[in-house]
């Protein structure tokens, strides 16, 4: 128990630290997710554009050098067509990520940035009688790319426009219906508000 303290104390410090500088900020963002398809063997794989949303933590170690932590929540639908037919699962989609992100100005009211990084993604399907074995969860590693720029409007407060890339194999949900082997973007333009502390 008391580690604990003394780390929550450490981690305390170290974002007044960070406040007293600027070096931090948070933002909330609406997202559209659109998953492009892709063909393997016969399968074609796909999924519906649907709306999310996004939060964002970054730290900027230098006026132009920083990181960012992503959380990311959405609900769409998988497909996979065959000769046979098409078959759908509603799918939640979860993302965990981490980028390293370059500004290209801290001095005007337009800031460009531009990075890369890993994610984690998570889909949780829907309970479906209708696939036997039922399908299950299952998580994606995949690499994100992003860009954009901050708009400030004062010291604290900015608008965020970006557009983010995830690529990832496309989750099988342990079930052979949805098994496609197939590779895919995912393509994420973003639009939230970002609190600078």
């Amino acid at each position: 128990m008391k580690k604990c303290i003394v780390l929550l104390m450490v981690f305390l410090f170290g974002i007044t630290k960070a406040s007293a500088q600027d070096r931090a900020d948070i933002s909330l963002n609406g997202s559209v997710l659109a998953m492009n398809s892709a063909t393997n063997s016969g399968i074609t794989r796909g999924s519906s554009t649907t709306g999310g949303a996004l939060a964002s933590f970054r730290f900027w170690l230098t006026p132009r050098n920083g990181f960012e932590f992503n959380y990311g929540h959405a609900r769409d639908t998988q497909t996979v067509t065959t000769t046979a037919g098409k078959t759908s699962l509603d799918s939640g989609v979860h993302e965990v990520s981490g980028a390293y992100v370059f500004r290209l100005t801290n001095a005007s009211y337009l800031q460009p940035f531009f990075g890369a990084g890993v994610a984690l993604l998570q889909f949780n399907p829907a309970k479906n009688s209708t696939l036997s074995p039922l399908p299950q969860s299952q998580n994606k590693p995949g690499l994100l790319s992003l860009a954009g720029f901050d708009y400030v409007f004062n010291r604290h407060i900015s608008a965020r426009v970006q557009f983010r890339g995830l690529v990832f194999a496309a989750p099988s949900f342990m079930n052979e219906t949805f098994r496609s082997n197939t590779m895919h973007l995912m393509s994420e333009p973003t639009f939230g508000f970002v609190y600078r502390f």
